[in-house]
């Protein structure tokens, strides 16, 4: 059985570069959890947070440097800001906050059992 999984290869601005995991609702889930004890009623809090959180869940490499549980708990030592803005705006993109892929299409349509 073969451990390999899709990733996203993002060459950053500063030549670092990471993959990333395809995000699940599960690690969205999680992200808003931990997000949720971090903030509390802070709502401007919650969203950097969710944020944090979630790339947490999805790095999956740095420079050819596979990451641990304890490697991405530092992650602010692992990326600069300029870095961790560049990086955000992939995630974004990866599930679907970013409004660069468009809208999806919806339409209202007939639906029952005869």
């Amino acid at each position: 059985m073969s451990n390999e999984i899709m990733v996203t290869k993002v060459t950053l601005s500063t030549g670092k570069v990471i993959l990333l995991k395809e995000p699940t609702v599960d690690d969205m889930e999680v992200a808003g959890q931990l997000a949720g004890k971090i903030a509390g009623d802070n709502q401007a809090q919650l969203g950097m947070a969710l944020q944090k959180e979630l790339l947490k869940r999805i790095l999956v490499q740095i420079n050819e440097k596979k990451l641990g549980l304890a490697d991405k708990e530092g992650i602010n030592s692992l990326f600069s800001l300029r870095e961790y803005s560049q990086t955000m705006k992939v995630v974004k993109e990866l599930t679907g906050m970013d409004e660069a892929e468009g809208k999806p299409q919806m339409e209202v349509v007939t639906f029952g059992v005869k």
